[in-house]
């Protein structure tokens, strides 16, 4: 029996209640089931009234970010470090990243201006010296904080 005829049944026995009470409780249950869609070839409902369902839009934070970034770096919004959206947009290149994220030392020392500039982001002293990661780990690292 699909939700509309469940409703109609619904309404019809409720019909005896108080006015007011019945004309509530028939909006709210307009409301509820008109955000529903009731979809026959899954035999569920599909919502369909502004409900997103972040893990189908969202790219999958990958374990290496979780364990080497998280702390600091978040992908929508500045924390202790700056937001990853749009990096390659800020940083020199994608080359420049990798080398930063493994060797963030060698690039101070010949004294590159972006570099430089990005240690004064934050007042907490921080390290990107990630020399251990092998390389399908920075490459899938990298895939992720360029995805903006």
């Amino acid at each position: 029996m699909q939700l509309s005829a469940i409703l109609v049944v619904c309404i019809s026995k409720l019909y005896a209640i108080m006015p007011m009470t019945r004309t509530i409780l028939i909006l709210c249950l307009l409301a509820f089931t008109s955000c529903f869609n009731y979809n026959s070839s899954k035999n569920e409902p599909e919502a369909v009234c502004g409900v997103v369902d972040d893990n189908k839009t969202k790219v999958v934070q990958p374990d290496i970010f979780k364990a080497k970034c998280a702390t600091c770096h978040s992908f929508d919004k500045d924390l202790t470090g700056p937001k990853m959206s749009g990096i390659l947009e800020r940083a020199p290149s994608e080359e420049w990243l990798r080398h930063f994220i493994t060797n963030q030392d060698s690039l101070i020392e010949i004294e590159d201006l972006y570099t430089l500039e990005i240690m004064q982001w934050s007042a907490v002293k921080w390290n990107h010296n990630s020399s251990d990661l092998k390389k399908h780990e920075l490459d899938t690292l990298i895939g992720y904080i360029t995805s903006s």
